[in-house]
């Protein structure tokens, strides 16, 4: 299997794709020990924890027009960013995927900031 290695640079193909074996799943997006592997279009992205600055949850409110009315849907995601930005938003099945691969990454990546970023409080300040 192929991956695009976002962060960490070059890594080795066989141990790649044994951790993606290896890791647990998260709809189409998988945990591993080292590494956060997530599908964009047709291909497997990895993006290594030591890498990262900042992996946290996202909650996007999507306008629907359901049987019953106008309403929104809460759409999940998962957004990784690094020292220069925002890397990837990652959409996930529900709340209890993000939450459930937000601990997980937690418990392989310690180190790694998992908080949303408040830059609105900032600007508000200055």
């Amino acid at each position: 299997m192929r991956f695009i290695v976002i962060t960490g640079g070059a890594q080795d193909a066989d141990a790649l794709t044994a951790e993606y074996a290896s890791a647990r799943a998260f709809g189409t997006t998988r945990v591993g020990a080292r590494h956060l592997f997530f599908c964009k279009g047709l291909r497997v992205c990895a993006a290594a924890y030591a890498g990262l600055a900042r992996c946290y949850r996202r909650v996007m409110l999507v306008p629907a027009r359901l049987c019953c009315g106008r309403g929104d849907l809460e759409l999940e995601c998962l957004v990784l960013e690094n020292d220069q930005g925002e890397l990837a938003q990652i959409q996930l099945p529900g709340r209890k995927a993000a939450v459930a691969a937000l601990e997980e990454i937690r418990k392989h990546a310690p180190s790694l900031e998992t908080r949303c970023p408040d830059k609105a409080r900032k600007e508000v300040r200055a």
